[in-house]
């Protein structure tokens, strides 16, 4: 199985006050949005920390949370580290900052290995735990055939007449185990089969979706090829009337202009009926 990760990197900026750095226009928007997303952060922390859990996490209240939102209470691992200043005029954002970093302390993610498995994959896995099962079965079978030889050896040394009732208890529990670790493995064979046909069923169908987009693609070759044909033949229809206009053109200048319009119409339908490969002498 391939194993796939994401690692996210988020730098975030401290709250700002415009009354103490005197921002305005667009540093004063920029401001505005930092604060924003610091309130929504502050939100979905909140409510991840809560007692009674809550069934809606605002994650989609701005960019920054909903970027974040595998790195609080997701599948990832979280690394935060608060920044704080030793003087004086900043203890009350030390302080918020500290606050900050205690509410994050307290959520709990579930990170888990991410694996992107195939059929094939799953197959052998169901495979191996086959194996398995059936040698845990072998074994607790000879276990049991030793237990039920050491009964019979103790029986023996006990005397007949009180062993034919304890072989004939022991025998009873034995087949009740036997019956009951039989019904147990049973039930597990039998939902691994399901398994299986489940992972054949979907082989299957893939199969089918590949061949139907084998025949799409077939079809859209065919289509195109077709296009490029109609364009091929629409290029050259296209030149036969450029060349024809420009024959035209230069008929039209060579011509006196002692000449009518009949006599133009008719050396041009003369041309018309075979358009010469190259124009015509000058006069």
């Amino acid at each position: 199985p391939r194993r796939v990760g994401r690692l996210n990197l988020v730098d975030l900026a401290g709250s700002e006050r415009p009354r103490l750095t005197g921002a305005t226009g667009q540093r004063l928007e920029e401001t505005k949005k930092i604060n924003q997303s610091l309130s929504a952060l502050g939100n979905v922390i909140s409510a991840l920390t809560e007692r009674r859990s809550r069934q809606h996490i605002p994650y989609r209240d701005s960019k920054l949370t909903r970027l974040l939102e595998d790195s609080l209470g997701g599948n990832c691992r979280t690394t935060m580290m608060a920044m704080v200043s030793p003087a004086a005029e900043s203890f009350s954002e030390s302080l918020s900052t500290l606050k900050f970093a205690h509410r994050a302390k307290s959520i709990r993610n579930s990170p888990r290995v991410n694996e992107d498995v195939d059929q094939r994959t799953l197959l052998r896995r169901y495979e191996a735990e086959l194996r398995q099962l059936r040698s845990e079965l072998r074994e607790s079978q000879q276990v049991q055939q030793q237990q039920l030889e050491q009964l019979q050896l103790h029986q023996q040394h006990a005397g007949w007449g009180h062993g034919a009732a304890y072989e004939g208890h022991c025998a009873a529990a034995d087949e009740q185990a036997q019956e009951q670790l039989q019904a147990e493995y049973r039930a597990r064979f039998d939902d691994l089969e399901r398994e299986r046909c489940t992972v054949e069923e979907d082989k299957a169908q893939v199969g089918r979706y590949k061949q139907l987009l084998l025949k799409q693609r077939d079809i859209m070759i065919a289509l195109t090829q077709r296009l490029q044909e109609r364009d091929e033949a629409i290029i050259g229809l296209q030149g036969q009337v450029d060349t024809r206009d420009r024959l035209i053109a230069e008929i039209e200048e060579r011509l006196p202009p002692s000449l009518g319009q009949g006599s133009l119409d008719s050396v041009l339908g003369g041309f018309g009926a075979a358009a010469p490969s190259r124009a015509p002498p000058a006069p």
